[in-house]
C-alpha cells in the first residue's frame, strides 16, 4: 500500500494506484477506505483492464453483484484475457449460489486451458450442487475419458441415488492421475457414498499435492472426522477452518454438533 500512496502522492489521477491502494485496504479489513478508493477509482475514466481490477475489488468485499457488473463490463469492452475473465465471472456466480451460471462459464474458462484447476473447482462445486446438470452431456463429452469427466458422471449419479454406479465411476476416475482439485472431490464423493475412512485418506492426498482452498479441504476433513466420532480432530479441523473463513456455517455446525455428541461428558463440559 506505501508503495502505491507513494505514487498517488505524485501521480493524484492515477486510476490503477486508487484501486490497488483500495484491495490492500480490503485486505487489511478497512472497507470503509476501500469503499472509497473504488468510487474515486470510478471516476477517473478507468481503462478496460482497470474496470477489471475494480471486480477483483468488490470481490474482495464479497459485492459479488458488483463484481459481476464490472467484470462483464470490460468483457463488453473488449477485455482480452477472456479465461480470465470467465473464470472470473463464474466464481461470482458461485458465490451468490447460481450454479447454473457459475457451470456455464467455468466450461467456457476451460474452452480456453484444460488444465485451469481453479475452474475445475468452481465447476465441480458447481455440478455438486446440481448446477452443470442441463448441461451435463455437453460437458462430459467435451472432456471424454478425463478425471473430470468420470467425476461429473459420478456426482449425477450420487444425484440420481444410484450409489454403486458412482462408487464405480469414482474408482475409474482414481485410476486417472488426478490433479489435486480432482483428488479433493474424490474424496467429497467417498464422504458423500458414506465412507468415511477413504475419503480421510484421500483428503489427506489431496493436501499433500497441494490443493489451494484450505478452508473447503478442513471443513470436509472435519465432517470425515466427526461422521466418524473422533471429534476432538473434527474441532481442530473446524476451527482451522474458520481462521480462514470466520463466516463459514459449515465449520460453525460441526462445533455445534461436537458439542451436542458430546455433552456430559468431560471432553463436552470443558468445550
Amino acid at each position: 500500500m506505501s508503495i502505491w500512496e507513494q505514487v498517488l502522492q505524485e501521480e493524484p489521477e492515477n486510476c490503477l494506484a486508487h484501486i490497488y491502494i483500495g484491495q490492500a485496504a480490503a485486505k487489511s479489513g478497512d472497507r470503509d477506505k476501500a469503499l472509497f478508493m473504488v468510487n474515486k477509482s470510478k471516476r477517473l475514466n478507468p481503462s478496460v483492464e482497470e474496470i477489471f481490477e475494480v471486480g477483483n475489488l468488490y470481490y474482495q468485499l464479497k459485492m459479488f453483484r458488483d463484481a459481476l457488473r464490472e467484470y462483464l463490463e470490460a468483457m463488453r469492452l473488449g477485455y482480452k484475457d477472456k479465461g480470465r475473465a470467465y473464470a472470473a465471472i463464474s466464481d461470482c456466480y458461485v458465490s451468490m449460489s447460481d450454479y447454473a451460471r457459475a457451470a456455464q462459464y467455468a466450461n467456457k474458462a476451460l474452452k480456453l486451458n484444460a488444465d485451469f484447476d481453479d475452474v475445475k473447482d468452481i465447476l465441480l462445486w458447481s455440478a455438486e450442487n446440481g448446477g452443470a446438470a442441463s448441461m451435463l452431456n455437453t460437458l462430459v463429452r467435451e472432456r471424454r475419458q478425463t478425471c473430470l469427466a468420470f467425476l461429473l458422471l459420478a456426482q449425477e449419479s450420487l444425484q440420481k441415488k444410484d450409489s454403486l454406479k458412482a462408487e464405480e465411476i469414482v474408482s475409474e476416475a482414481e485410476r486417472l492421475k488426478p490433479s489435486a482439485v480432482e483428488m479433493y472431490y474424490i474424496g467429497r464423493l467417498w464422504y458423500n457414498l458414506g465412507a468415511f475412512e477413504k475419503a480421510l485418506n484421500i483428503l489427506r492426498r489431496c493436501e499433500r499435492l497441494g490443493y489451494e482452498n484450505k478452508g473447503m479441504l478442513y471443513d470436509s476433513v472435519a465432517n470425515c472426522h466427526m461422521c466418524m466420532g473422533d471429534y476432538d480432530e473434527a474441532i481442530k479441523y473446524a476451527v482451522m477452518s474458520l481462521v480462514i473463513n470466520p463466516d463459514d456455517q459449515n465449520a460453525k455446525d460441526v462445533l455445534y454438533a461436537c458439542r451436542e455428541a458430546t455433552w456430559g461428558s468431560e471432553f463436552g463440559d470443558n468445550y
